[in-house]
């Protein structure tokens, strides 16, 4: 799933986003074909590792609101991705979850309307 978001935020981690690059290239070259043809997924998957590291959320939470983006908008943008951080740790999903995203039966806890995430 894609979430869209300010492109202030894509400014300011810019850097930030180069070195997540080398590194996850340096560590396995096989996601370099998903650098050229998905590279909205791989911003993604950038977004999702900050939001797994506390601290490191905390310094590029301070470091975006330091470069000009609202607080209201960049809470907005990570409680989408801790939201899917916490489905998948959990397996919470629902059907049109399970369809739309193409989750696997093995990810799959416990389904229901009540954990409609789209």
């Amino acid at each position: 799933m894609d979430f869209y978001y300010d492109i202030k935020i894509n400014k300011i981690l810019k850097n930030d986003y180069r070195i997540f690059k080398r590194e996850l290239l340096d560590e396995d070259d096989s996601f370099y074909n998903l650098f050229i043809t998905k590279p909205e997924k791989m911003f993604n998957l950038f977004i999702f590792s900050i939001c797994a590291n506390n601290k490191v959320f905390t310094t590029v939470y301070k470091k975006l609101v330091d470069g000009g983006c609202k607080k209201k908008d960049l809470n907005e943008f990570f409680y989408k991705f801790f939201k899917m951080k916490y489905k998948s740790e959990n397996g919470l999903w629902s059907w049109n979850e399970i369809n739309e995203l193409d989750i696997e039966m093995k990810d799959i806890k416990k389904t229901s309307t009540k954990y409609c995430f789209i």
